[in-house]
């Protein structure tokens, strides 16, 4: 399927391709809230991070509230649909913040390990 090609070339460039899930932000595409978060994780700069992910400094900013709200309520230990209830993000957001949360400590411990050998 095309889907499968345009989602593997978003994957490997770190670029996002026009379309309404990645526009609109909707759907199972690799989003620009997923990049612009990533990148607040890296500790990029909201203006270096808009320019990175072509989107204004205030969606950035935007994406950048709700994923630390969601990592806040993450940590403490509050499920998906807790998380989605208390923020008002759809639950598939919430999962997509929840995964980036998660592969940034699993990038963290690896970090660490290796450090520590």
């Amino acid at each position: 399927m095309i889907s499968n090609h345009v989602t593997s070339y978003e994957k490997k460039t770190k670029k996002v391709i026009p379309r309404a899930g990645t526009e609109m932000d909707m759907g199972k595409s690799l989003t620009h809230k997923r990049l612009a978060f990533h990148n607040y994780k890296k500790k990029i700069p909201t203006t270096e991070n808009a320019r990175l992910i072509d989107h204004t400094p205030e969606s950035v900013d935007r994406y950048i509230k709700d994923g630390t709200r969601i990592e806040k309520l993450y940590t403490a230990g509050y499920n998906e649909w807790d998380m989605a209830f208390f923020t008002g993000l759809p639950i598939y957001v919430v999962k997509e913040y929840v995964e980036i949360i998660k592969s940034y400590e699993k990038e963290k411990k690896n970090i660490t390990d290796l450090e520590n050998q």
